[in-house]
């Protein structure tokens, strides 16, 4: 059997069988002609998901981040004062909204609700 990385396909098999067991999901991830790679390259593109994985047990994960999904490469700091005005407003009028949905609930002699919204709509 030809094998230059020197990962079998039973190994590969049976990591991939451990992290289900370990609970993690599959993903859709393609890997680019992984039967090419040497030994070498197997090992540098471990190393680079090592580190990978150092950084984000560091700086935890990129969805729990503020600017998840901001579309932006990089933000100016003009731009994060603009936003940061826009963002003082709108906590402002959401804390107003918090006061009166408080007062109605008294009127109505419900309990206050802890969060404005239970569930976004798809």
């Amino acid at each position: 059997m030809h094998n230059p990385s020197g990962l079998t396909p039973y190994r590969a098999i049976g990591e991939l069988v451990r992290l289900r067991k370990d609970g993690h999901p599959a993903t859709d991830l393609r890997l680019e002609q992984p039967e090419a790679w040497s030994l070498e390259e197997r090992k540098e593109r471990e190393k680079l998901l090592d580190e990978l994985s150092q950084r984000l047990a560091e700086t935890g994960s990129p969805m729990e981040n503020a600017g998840w999904g901001v579309g932006l490469d990089s933000i100016l700091p003009m731009q994060v004062d603009r936003i940061m005005v826009r963002v003082a407003d709108l906590k402002s009028r959401l804390d107003a909204i918090v006061v009166v949905q408080s007062d109605l609930a008294s009127i109505l002699a419900l309990p206050s609700p802890e969060v404005l919204v239970t569930s976004v709509p798809s």
